[in-house]
């Protein structure tokens, strides 16, 4: 049996892409034996794990940790103890090595690029001139120089094709895992109806501008709650939240020092009434389907876009219903329209676009290349 090893750095092993989606994807196809590594990030609930899959959570790094150094070390260590016929890298920082084991010992590598990690130094306010442009600048080199040595990128965005010039890469977009479409879920038990605003939880998603928004939504419907559903990397930005939430009990945190995993997300989906998404739009994002679009739209739930989003592009390919609001104003809003509005759409029982599941059959067809290849 073929040894296939998925790396990522700063997020767990069951995260929804590497282990729902590609990990069991592969694991499916039953000609895999599988190990992906991740973060020590413990998760908010149990899930289960395919005979010949195994997680190791054996990464410390967080963002902006001084830890890379060591998790490097590990990386190191376990490549060359499992002697892997396959390394997929899903973080950027493994890539050198994977790409010096491919070389050495005359493996594939694919890379699955989930971000286009000079876009985001360039156009993110996290980063401030001229560190984002040297940081632009030795990110598109470090990927010029690795990117001969790998046999296949997958890219998880269709306009990094464009972006990134890489005209033979596989899009393999993040759409919803197979299992939602037959996945019986749990309801959730709130008093009312409620918002949802899930996923990676910073204040660059929007989750502040979602607070907002609810505060003054609340004025107007006391009983409707917000449910804010993921990990929370910033331990300040936790501490903020909590305080909001324990003299507000229409706001509900659910993860936020643990990482949700997709079928807890599913429930909270398949439950709400509405999805907040106030993205911060920036060039980095531009172009791009967020996978919360995906997901919404498989169970038909309304998204609250920002007015003018550039987000609303996708309404015509997803088919999703979408709602404007004025998230830096959040006041003046016409709550009784929205609320109105969100009232009118019914939610689906279950995942109604096939063409939403990801694309398993060309991960496990590309794996199965490579490895004839070898």
């Amino acid at each position: 049996m073929k040894k296939i090893l998925l790396a990522q750095l700063k997020k767990p092993p069951f995260e929804t892409r590497i282990f729902d989606k590609i990990g069991k994807s592969l694991s499916d196809s039953g000609n895999f034996r599988i190990t992906i590594l991740g973060n020590s990030i413990p998760s908010d609930s149990n899930y289960q794990i395919p005979l010949n899959v195994r997680l190791l959570p054996i990464f410390q790094s967080r963002a902006h940790s001084n830890r890379i150094l060591t998790d490097l070390l590990r990386f190191q260590t376990i490549l060359y103890s499992e002697l892997p016929d396959i390394v997929i890298v899903c973080a950027p920082e493994l890539l050198a090595q994977a790409v010096v084991y491919g070389v050495i010992r005359k493996k594939s590598v694919i890379l699955d690029l989930q971000e286009n990690f000079p876009f985001n130094y360039s156009y993110q306010a996290v980063y401030r001139w001229p560190l984002n442009k040297l940081l632009r600048l030795a990110s598109s080199s470090y990927f010029s120089l690795m990117l001969p040595f790998v046999q296949k990128v997958w890219l998880a965005e269709r306009v990094y094709l464009g972006q990134l010039g890489l005209t033979d890469a596989s899009v393999i977009e993040n759409k919803i895992p197979s299992f939602w479409q037959t996945a019986d879920s749990n309801l959730i038990q709130t008093r009312s109806d409620y918002f949802l605003f899930s996923g990676y939880i910073t204040e660059e998603s929007g989750v502040l501008k979602a607070l907002d928004f609810f505060l003054s939504f609340q004025k107007a419907f006391p009983t409707l709650q917000l449910i804010i559903v993921g990990y929370c990397p910033s331990e300040s930005l936790r501490e903020k939240l909590k305080v909001i939430a324990d003299y507000n009990h229409g706001i509900q945190l659910i993860g936020m020092d643990k990482w949700v995993v997709s079928a807890s997300v599913f429930d909270f989906l398949k439950s709400a009434r509405a999805v907040l998404m106030p993205y911060n739009e920036t060039k980095a994002n531009a172009g791009k389907i967020p996978t919360k679009l995906f997901e919404s739209a498989s169970l038909h739930i309304p998204v609250i876009l920002p007015l003018k989003s550039q987000f609303l592009a996708n309404q015509a390919i997803l088919n999703f219903p979408a709602l404007e609001a004025d998230f830096t104003k959040a006041e003046i809003n016409d709550f009784q329209k929205i609320y109105f509005n969100i009232l009118s759409h019914t939610r689906a029982s279950v995942p109604i676009e096939p063409t939403l599941v990801f694309e398993s059959e060309k991960i496990i067809s590309e794996t199965r290349d490579l490895i004839s290849d070898s």
